[in-house]
């Protein structure tokens, strides 16, 4: 015979010498000279087996629980001979039922060794549970009374001893048995393992002073939740299983004192003492139940976030190589492209120069505004060209500056002038003011790009007939320079996205004049660059002032 063929047999075994062994628990827990106990541990073993191995556990049960109750007849001396073998028999039916029927219930909806993770769960588990102990307390009273054990007229008064004894029971017990089927790792510290010897002091001095000094005192009254705060301290720094083990201790012993006639409950009537007892006990199982399973809950949440954000954190960075790559890609795509359609361009406007001066005289006049067309539009593609070329250029990293000492005041009065002749065909008045030199290190090429911009929407955003005023000074450690204009200005939402790449906040020129929407872009990252900064203020339908700030060293 295979392994696999025994395991069952096995797995009977044990759980029936589980049932029996906290069937004598449960007597030593009775009252005496009598086999009422305030709380029946085998039906928390009942519930626990039905649990972690589903209907295959019914026999284990069956047996175990004939044994018991058979056991406890003949200890007692209430049945004998074929009367005690029915009971008994009937009896552990009703056992075994309550426990297929609790696990068929709960093994539909929730994992045997998760069961107590959650706080609904945990509701769940006790609801069912209250629910099936209903059927071993219905039967078991049923077969008391039928023979003789116990009076028809008090099978309501039983009945609800027997529910108490059940549920108290499956609270008590099936919690240690779930939570230490499967063997984990204790994750304790130095301090932790330091904690123990305290917490078993602190458990010495509650049932000292509880139990035995105060006993059954009226003054003494609720004392004996004094242990909520040392459970609390358990379920805090030492875990679930140290916690559940702490309940299953505090509540066995309190039940042992109790019947041995110490503690708060052991002065009234056995009916009160029993009561009270299985409100104790199931209150203390019930409450750090829900308690750790929150603090489950809490803990598993914090992991899955933990998780979580690596997962994304390594999301992101794949995400961020991948955008690298394709950037790069159409970085080098954009260089290649630009570098021949700049080829191709001047090829046209060096042609269409030729053909407008050449055959100025054959032309005519709606031929020559054709050729305009043609070079106009030919020099707006050359200009977004070449800021396509230096937009793949800044991105790709490689705007490498050729630094050395530079005027800045030569270089923007020299770009003045040369930006005079474009003023000039809307008649507006280019004005420079300044005095004297500011020698900052600059590359001289790139500045004068910027400066050359900056001149051109002025000059392409201001009215005929009116003016734009270039100044070059210093304040403090900075030069500045200004290019003030008082043409049509800007809204506060097109300033806002005014220096992003491709923006087109305004319109076209007051001459109709077209735009990349690159140029200031490019230019922002130039005087970035060069450790200064580029700002706009600007007032719409009154103009607009850009500043260009650079450090003296």
């Amino acid at each position: 015979m295979n392994q696999n063929a025994l395991r069952p047999f096995v797995t009977s075994a044990i759980i029936a010498a589980m049932y029996c062994g906290f069937a004598e628990l449960g007597l030593v827990l009775a009252f005496p000279r009598t086999n009422i106990s305030p709380v029946w541990p085998p039906s928390g073993v009942a519930l626990a087996a039905g649990l972690l191995f589903g209907l295959p556990a019914w026999p284990g049960v069956l047996i175990g629980a004939f044994v018991a109750n058979a056991h406890s007849f003949v200890v007692y001396d209430q049945l004998g001979g074929a009367s005690a073998t029915i009971a008994a028999l009937l009896i552990a039916i009703g056992n075994t039922s309550e426990a297929v029927l609790g696990a068929l219930l709960l093994r539909r909806k929730f994992d045997a060794i998760k069961l107590l993770d959650r706080v609904d769960n945990v509701f769940a588990f006790v609801s069912v549970s209250a629910f099936v102990c209903c059927v071993s307390s219905v039967v078991g009273v049923a077969v008391h009374c039928a023979f003789g054990l116990t009076q028809w007229p008090s099978f309501a008064q039983a009945w609800v001893t027997w529910w108490l004894g059940d549920v108290t029971g499956v609270l008590f017990v099936a919690p240690v048995i779930l939570m230490f089927v499967v063997p984990r790792r204790l994750q304790w510290t130095l301090f932790n393992l330091l904690e123990v010897p305290a917490i078993l002091a602190a458990l010495i001095l509650y049932f000292w002073f509880v139990f035995v000094q105060w006993g059954s005192d009226p003054s003494s009254h609720s004392h004996e939740y004094l242990i909520m705060p040392l459970l609390l301290w358990v379920a805090f720094r030492l875990g679930r299983r140290a916690t559940t083990l702490t309940v299953f201790i505090v509540c066995g012993i309190s039940i042992w004192l109790t019947v041995q006639g110490l503690g708060p409950y052991a002065g009234a009537s056995m009916t009160a003492s029993l009561l009270s007892l299985q409100t104790f006990v199931a209150l203390v199982a019930l409450t750090f139940m829900v308690l750790m399973a929150s603090l489950t809950e809490r803990r598993n949440a914090i992991s899955d976030l933990h998780a979580l954000a690596g997962s994304l954190e390594t999301l992101v960075d794949e995400r961020t190589e991948e955008l690298r790559i394709a950037n790069e890609e159409k970085n080098q795509f954009l260089g290649m492209a630009a570098h021949d359609l700049r080829s191709a361009l001047n090829a046209v406007i060096g042609f269409s120069d030729l053909l407008a001066t050449s055959l100025r005289e054959k032309l005519e006049q709606r031929q020559q505004r054709m050729m305009e067309n043609i070079r106009d539009s030919s020099r707006y593609m050359l200009s977004l060209v070449e800021n396509l070329l230096d937009v793949s250029t800044i991105e790709a990293g490689r705007l490498d500056l050729d630094l050395h000492p530079t005027d800045v005041a030569a270089t923007v009065e020299r770009s003045v002038t040369l930006n005079g002749l474009m003023a000039s065909t809307k008649n507006i008045t280019l004005q420079y003011r300044g005095s004297g030199s500011f020698v900052v290190p600059l590359d001289e090429r790139r500045f004068e790009q910027v400066i050359n911009n900056m001149i051109n929407n002025a000059i392409k955003y201001s009215s005929p007939n009116s003016e734009v005023e270039v100044s070059v000074a210093r304040e403090g450690g900075q030069v500045l320079i200004r290019v003030k204009d008082h043409g049509v200005g800007m809204s506060e939402g097109t300033r806002e996205r005014l220096f992003q790449p491709f923006s087109k906040g305004r319109s076209a020129g007051t001459a109709g004049e077209r735009s990349t929407g690159l140029g200031l872009a490019i230019a922002q990252k130039i005087i970035v660059r060069h450790g200064g900064t580029l700002s706009v203020e600007s007032v719409e339908g009154e103009g607009s002032t850009f500043t260009v700030s650079l450090p003296m060293s």
